[in-house]
């Protein structure tokens, strides 16, 4: 034994060692030459994405200067100048905030007088584009801008240092970095009578920086001519040339600074990779109109020598974090192939082993199999539903015990087939059977079922196929719910609430008729308190009156006593009255009405009344949850033969767990603090009631980024006579 021992181990030490020599030298050498290409790779990647960023500095700049221009040349700024009237001011100014809100990117949008006195100024605060009050309105004359502008000729275009926002001679608290871009304005006979500014957020620059440069392996800063940061890692290093702290990067690193010589370039120092990029803001302008720039000579002006520099650094540290994957890689494929070396050798002397092993697996799966088929044979058994399982041949293989309590079995029926155990089964049934074992499920809420005695049961049931380990249907589960219980109680209930609302609509009528006499002063004149009351009591009786009309249309639906009288129905002329109905609760809600009809004048056939319902439900949900200052929509449109109506708001959406029930009676989704009282959750479903007696469709979309689609469709008319129906 000792012997064999020996052999076993002289052959497992000839084979592994030299394998492991061969392994670590690969790796040592693999590991070397990945480290080549990374730093190539870093290379090209850094020179890559700083080009890009640069690209995305120039467009956004170009478009800045490009607006400027636009606004420069707006007929409205001319008329101002020339007429200087409250008129020619609120048409200006409108025309500026829509700039500067549909941009999004501008602090301020201004306009100055010949005096350096701003008579306008736009703000952007908190997504919204405000005109300053007059009373806040400044003196700007001292500023550098003013009187570098107002010396500039038409169409140039003066560019500030980029530098922080100063408002009343101080420094804006939180600190808002800003590029001005200024321009002089002229009257309609062509005199100049001030100039036109926009002041572009910092943030913005910074925020296309960052995006530009996610894929950067090192860090990336700002820096101006001086070597002061603009953008830095370290925010306490920014802007220290307005906030006097002594942060500059020729202080911080002396034997770099010197080498920024070239427009673009890159270079190794110390072990870091330093990149860069220079950018001149006047450059960048000049691409906006190069013809225009071909004819007049510097059509823009700019501060200085004003000239930025966009660097990134990849330092020693931050290039051994990048090999540190690689060498983990190398390490782990060397560790592998070692593990897998040692393995091979030491399987020559386990080959009985594994075999020995392998089978005692097998046994245990064997095993494992049985009992999971033993504890699934006792789930169906035990499990509190009407469940049974059927092969392909529709023989049991398993069924619960309150399949045999349902359908009142009182031996096994394992290893029958469904049609012995139930004779009566008709075809329908067969039919869904045949369905399911193609591969479909199937399922009713409200099915009847004879017994063979004469009476009736309802059920509530799915079918399904289930699959073989093969992925072949073996057969159908069938889940079966005896409601007969339940749909009694609720035939119960349902006529105990149509008689309810039968005997409190009378009543309910008299009120709100004494209620809007009294309020039209039938009774007299009413003094305030009074009219505040009955205002109150006319709106709740409103609401409860409509409260009990749906109900008693709910019923309606559900008995089939809902009557409905068609006829050609012009739809679009009902939207313009449906939406006239409802101008004043819109206006109440700050919220505006727009129709958009691209029907042809298409008209439907249908019941005039009930469908003036359903575009008075959508509207009114619509109305309820669309945000203040939004709009709510209503278009018209032709579809396969059909007219499509929609109803679009720019509310929350439908909520996903509310989007199963949003069409059931008294349906009301929760949003939280979003939730508007007064409906009744019928609405919808009536609605629905009635869209599908037109042998029409209804639904609805969530809209991205936010609001509602409610929508029917009902076929076109055929202008023929109309008809009464029942429904």
């Amino acid at each position: 034994i000792a012997e064999e021992r020996s052999g076993y181990w002289r052959i497992v030490g000839k084979t592994f060692f030299p394998l492991a020599m061969l392994i670590v030298l690969t790796g040592l050498l693999v590991h070397h030459y990945e480290a080549r290409f990374l730093k190539q790779r870093i290379l090209s990647a850094e020179s890559a994405n700083l080009d890009a960023a640069v690209r995305v500095i120039n467009t956004r700049l170009a478009d800045v200067a490009s607006d400027l221009r636009v606004v420069a040349a707006a007929p409205s700024l001319a008329r101002f100048l020339s007429e200087d009237s409250d008129d020619s001011l609120d048409s200006l100014s409108r025309y500026l905030q829509a700039m500067v809100s549909n941009k999004a990117y501008y602090d301020q949008a201004r306009v100055l007088n010949e005096q350096g006195r701003e008579r306008v100024r736009v703000n952007y605060v908190n997504g919204q584009a405000l005109r300053a009050a007059a009373a806040e309105l400044e003196d700007k004359s001292l500023r550098y801008y003013f009187t570098e502008t107002m010396h500039l000729s038409a169409g140039r275009i003066y560019i500030s240092p980029f530098d922080l926002n100063v408002e009343n001679g101080q420094i804006e608290r939180p600190i808002k970095p800003v590029l001005r871009f200024s321009t002089p304005a002229f009257d309609q006979s062509g005199r100049k009578r001030g100039m036109v500014i926009l002041n572009y957020l910092g943030a913005d620059l910074r925020r296309l920086v960052d995006s530009a440069l996610t894929s950067l392996f090192g860090r990336h800063m700002l820096l101006n001519a001086d070597g002061y940061w603009l953008f830095s890692p370290r925010p306490e290093q920014e802007w220290g040339f307005m906030l006097n702290t002594p942060w500059r990067f020729q202080n911080e690193n002396p034997n770099i600074w010197p080498q920024f010589t070239a427009a673009v370039g890159q270079f190794w120092q110390d072990g870091a990779l330093y990149s860069y990029h220079k950018i001149s803001p006047d450059r960048i302008v000049r691409l906006v109109d190069p013809q225009r720039y071909n004819e007049v000579q510097n059509p823009v002006a700019v501060a200085g020598d004003d000239m930025w520099i966009l660097m990134s650094i990849v330092d020693a540290a931050d290039f051994a974090a990048l090999m540190q994957p690689v060498r983990r890689w190398v390490m782990a494929v060397c560790a592998v192939l070692l593990m897998l070396a040692a393995g091979g050798s030491w399987l020559f002397g386990d080959t009985r082993a594994t075999a020995l092993q392998l089978r005692r697996q097998r046994e245990r799966a064997q095993r494992e199999t049985l009992e999971k088929q033993r504890l699934l044979e006792l789930f169906i058994r035990h499990v509190p539903a009407a469940v049974a399982m059927l092969d392909r041949q529709m023989r049991y293989i398993a069924v619960s015990d309150r399949w045999y309590q349902d359908y009142r079995l009182s031996e096994s029926v394992i290893g029958k087939e469904h049609y012995e155990v139930f004779p009566e089964t008709p075809e329908r049934w067969r039919a869904i059977h045949r369905q399911c074992l193609a591969g479909e499920v199937v399922r009713c809420e409200d099915d009847p079922f004879p017994r063979l005695d004469g009476s009736i049961d309802w059920l509530r049931w799915e079918v399904r196929p289930w699959y073989d380990a093969e992925g072949a249907i073996g057969g159908i589960i069938m889940l079966t719910e005896v409601i007969t219980e339940r749909r009694k109680a609720e035939r119960i209930k349902d006529e105990f609430v149509a008689k309810v609302s039968h005997e409190l609509r009378t009543p309910m009528t008299a009120i709100d008729g004494v209620v809007k006499l009294v309020q039209g002063g039938a009774a007299g004149a009413l003094d305030g308190k009074q009219r505040e009351l009955f205002d109150i009591l006319a709106r709740n009786s409103d609401r409860l009156l409509k409260l009990i009309n749906d109900l008693l249309d709910l019923e309606r639906v559900k008995l089939g006593e809902l009557r409905l009288t068609f006829e050609p129905v012009n739809v679009v002329e009902l939207v313009h009255d449906t939406v006239a109905g409802m101008l004043s609760l819109a206006k109440s809600r700050g919220v505006t009405l727009d129709i958009e009809d691209a029907s042809a004048g298409a008209h439907v056939q249908g019941d005039r009344v009930r469908l003036g319902q359903v575009i008075d439900n959508l509207l009114s949900n619509a109305l309820k949850h669309a945000p203040k200052d939004s709009t709510v929509r209503v278009r018209l449109l032709s579809e396969d033969e059909r007219l499509r109506v929609e109803v679009r708001d720019q509310g929350p959406g439908v909520p996903e767990s509310f989007r199963k029930q949003i069409f059931s009676e008294f349906a009301q989704a929760d949003q939280g603090n979003t939730r508007v009282p007064g409906g009744s959750g019928l609405g919808l479903a009536i609605s629905r009631a009635i869209i599908e007696r037109h042998h029409g469709q209804i639904g609805y979309l969530n809209l991205d980024p936010r609001g509602a689609m409610f929508y029917f469709l009902v076929p076109w008319s055929r202008m023929g006579e109309g008809s009464t129906a029942t429904a």
